[in-house]
């Protein structure tokens, strides 16, 4: 069986939902705010979906719908309801058939929170119409069809059409426990297969909205509840289980710890095996399998063996204990003040394949990597300060207590790492008097050269622009630049140009082509530099690109290609447009189309272009460099440094301004690269990495 859906699908697998025996595998998979929109536009959760329920012959459940309705809302708003509800109605049939067409398929629905909704012309009531009349047109066509829903509405709701209070958890938001228990009595119902918890209570109930986000963000990354087994209540548990398969065997007999259990003929070698498993599993221990499950014929002994064998066992990395006592202990009582510190350093020493999975989960949770909650942002402040990057340190602590997000983090415990990063930072900065003075008296060394650029130019009939080009490249003064440029035979004053630039370039030619990519993969193959870009001939880089992309590269190999904040310059060549933020993108982000890249100012180095294929696709005229960006996502993070690099020159003679030609491009592109993503064993899919700064002459990884 598999159950998968959005943030209340988190209490099943928090709980952890098993069968009541073991012939049933149950798996719950927490994927995110999904929506009809992920579907129609193939994003990679959506694509997740598809590749568990395609073929698969056992119970699939789906929890989709809340924010659809956040959709029809704002359709409401703009008196264009009937529209969105009827292609939202369609596309709802269209998936539920295809998720049906292999059997065994039910719909979940979750009670919709009308109070996370504020609309101008759309009433509270209008909203919670909305929702009921959605969910009841696309019931009501499930009936017809012969599909399950899971909607138990008149347990869970109250006369207002809110989920009763009793049912919540402390955030008002989410369902606890007890309602979690009415969903699983309606799946085992209709499935015949009964369904328990293996937690006998809520681990961890949010208080408000930004624990609640934590909380699904630790539970998808299966953060272990706490330090050491929780051997705590493991003898009634245990007695309770026994009960449940006495019952089972229709015994209604009463069990204590010293009962023995398969001598006495009640229960099988199997059932001891199942008992086994179940104490086991609850305390998070491995199973120990070379052992005589015969001398464990009693609870009490079982119970004595978990205690002797590992039960007690430190778990690897930080506890969602641990992050729950740095997101609610009071730093300012000196009672909680050690134990807090000690969580802090529990998660700032997670290893850093821990790291990157709680980078890329958090991606997922948010959805974009600007989120409003600052405590993740102070988390990630607490890895970057145990690797001694103070200064990222602090930039993400300041971040994430600014009053511009919508759940700051505030108050002494951030004071405290802000004053001790600062000082760190400060320290790192300052060299002693002493070694100034000994690198004075060394006699200076012959310099060495910084990694070569090749600069690759294709040009047509843009000699108006050219020379400004080449000046804005030039200027910067790098002492191994290698520029080249491939002209199409212009008819202009280009030519004339590049003799008058001649001594500046490694290689130029203006001769008929097959066009501006024909040229630039021609040029690429020609370079000879370990740092590789193409700019066109109308666009510009900006001062200090060069050093800064150089000190990048030089500073970390895991870089291997990197662009800047996207901007763009006027027909006259005058600053015009600044992005408002810097973009991080992943492959995943890359494939849903939630980012983009601006080409001016990309960079990469020659192992990365050979091992793409070094070519670039000629049969897209207009969106080779998406395409040519697939393929370098295939095998190698992009990184973004928050500095002008490169921008684009607006004008009319642009071919960026066939906006539909392109996005057709892309579309087909993107098509493409999902499909291999999915077909591929082990899709190289790591998270976006943190924004590259620059202090001065320092680069801040």
């Amino acid at each position: 069986m598999i159950i998968i859906g959005n943030s209340n699908v988190n209490t099943f697998k928090q709980q952890g939902v098993v069968a009541a025996t073991d012939a049933e595998k149950v798996s719950v998979l927490w994927v995110g705010a999904l929506t009809a929109s992920d579907f129609r536009t193939d994003h990679p959760a959506a694509h997740k979906v598809r590749a568990i329920f395609s073929g698969n012959k056992e119970w699939k459940f789906l929890s989709i719908g809340t924010h659809d309705i956040h959709e029809l809302c704002a359709a409401a708003a703009m008196q264009r309801l009937d529209e969105a509800f009827a292609n939202l109605n369609e596309f709802y049939r269209k998936l539920f058939r295809e998720f049906a067409a292999s059997g065994n398929f039910g719909w979940l629905i979750f009670p919709f929170p009308a109070q996370e909704i504020t609309l101008p012309n759309v009433t509270a009531d209008e909203i919670l119409g909305i929702a009921s009349n959605f969910y009841n047109q696309i019931k009501k066509w499930c009936q017809e069809e012969g599909i399950p829903v899971i909607d138990p509405h008149q347990r869970i709701l109250g006369a207002d059409g809110q989920p009763l209070p009793h049912l919540l958890q402390k955030d008002g938001i989410h369902l606890n426990v007890e309602a979690a228990r009415i969903y699983l009595e309606e799946i085992s119902a209709l499935t015949g297969t009964p369904l328990r918890f293996q937690g006998e209570g809520p681990v961890f109930e949010p208080a408000d909205e930004p624990e609640s986000f934590a909380s699904l963000l630790l539970n998808a990354l299966d953060v272990p509840h706490r330090r050491g087994a929780n051997l705590d209540g493991l003898e009634e548990r245990l007695i309770g289980f026994v009960g449940e398969l006495l019952r089972g065997k229709g015994l209604e007999l009463e069990v204590d710890a010293e009962t023995e259990l398969v001598d006495s003929g009640l229960l099988d070698s199997l059932n001891l095996v199942e008992t086994y498993t179940f104490a086991v599993n609850s305390v998070g221990m491995e199973i120990v399998y070379d052992v005589d499950l015969r001398t464990l014929d009693t609870v009490q002994k079982i119970c004595c063996f978990i205690a002797e064998h590992g039960g007690g066992e430190e778990p690897d990395g930080p506890t969602f204990e641990d992050f729950i006592t740095s997101m609610r202990g009071d730093f300012c009582d000196p009672a909680q003040r050690d134990a807090i510190e000690a969580a802090d350093y529990r998660i700032a020493t997670m290893n850093k394949e821990r790291v990157q999975e709680f980078i890329r989960h958090f991606e997922i949770v948010s959805y974009s990597f600007n989120c409003n909650y600052g405590i993740i942002y102070f988390w990630l402040s607490l890895f970057a300060a145990n690797n001694r990057n103070y200064g990222t340190a602090l930039e993400l602590l300041r971040h994430g207590s600014t009053a511009d997000l919508v759940y700051p983090v505030t108050g002494e415990h951030v004071q405290h790492y802000l004053e001790r990063w600062e000082k760190l930072q400060n320290l790192g900065s300052a060299a002693p008097q002493q070694e100034v003075a000994r690198q004075q008296e060394v006699a200076p060394q012959q310099a060495v050269l910084p990694p070569r650029i090749s600069v690759v130019i294709p040009s047509y009939n843009y000699g108006r622009y050219l020379e400004t080009c080449l000046d804005s490249i030039l200027s910067q003064n790098y002492p191994n630049l290698e520029l080249l440029v491939l002209d199409g035979g212009s008819s202009d004053n280009t030519v004339e140009i590049l003799k008058r630039y001649d001594k500046h370039l490694a290689f130029w030619r203006s001769c008929p082509d097959a066009g501006q990519y024909s040229a630039i993969e021609e040029g690429l193959n020609r370079a000879s530099g370990e740092i590789m870009t193409w700019l066109n001939a109308d666009d510009m880089f900006h001062p200090g690109a060069f050093d800064a992309v150089s000190r990048i590269f030089m500073t970390s190999a895991e870089v291997e290609w990197l662009m800047g904040r996207p901007n763009s310059f006027d027909e006259a060549g005058r600053q015009k447009h600044v992005h408002s933020y810097l973009p991080l993108n992943s492959r995943a982000k890359y494939l849903a189309d939630e980012e983009f890249i601006q080409q001016e100012g990309v960079f990469w180095r020659r192992g990365l272009w050979e091992r793409s294929g070094a070519c670039i696709d000629r049969e897209l005229p207009l969106a080779a460099d998406l395409e040519l960006w697939a393929r370098f996502f295939r095998s190698a993070r992009l990184f973004s440094v928050d500095a002008l690099i490169a921008g684009f020159r607006d004008h009319p003679l642009q071919k960026s301004k066939d906006k539909a030609g392109y996005t057709a491009e892309a579309n087909r592109v993107l098509a493409r690269e999902k499909a291999l993503f999915v077909r591929e064993p082990r899709p190289f899919s790591p998270p976006a990495p943190l924004p590259i700064l620059l202090d001065g002459d320092k680069v801040i990884l």
